[in-house]
């Protein structure tokens, strides 16, 4: 899984996912200044290895792709259940 994060590219995609939150390829590709064909390519490397998820519910449209960090969900849970009572 980790052999994904190798590509520089990638690394600052998953980077400023953690950082940023649900968000859009094209909004992903403005940050970047990277083509946005290039930015769903790389996004699909991650989703395959399970490191990013797709969030459809914060989609306006059926057109719209709005994908998270799946590490930051996760650690946001576990970080839930440890809340000091």
């Amino acid at each position: 899984m980790l052999r994904v994060l190798i590509s520089r590219f990638r690394m600052r995609l998953f980077s400023l996912l953690f950082r940023v939150g649900p968000v859009t390829v094209s909004e992903l590709a403005r940050r970047m200044e990277a083509d946005p064909g290039q930015v769903s390519y790389h996004l699909r490397q991650l989703q395959k290895h399970g490191l990013i998820e797709d969030v459809p519910e914060l989609a306006r449209d059926s057109r719209e792709r709005r994908v998270r960090s799946a590490i930051a969900v996760t650690l946001r849970r576990l970080a839930d259940h440890l809340e000091p009572a």
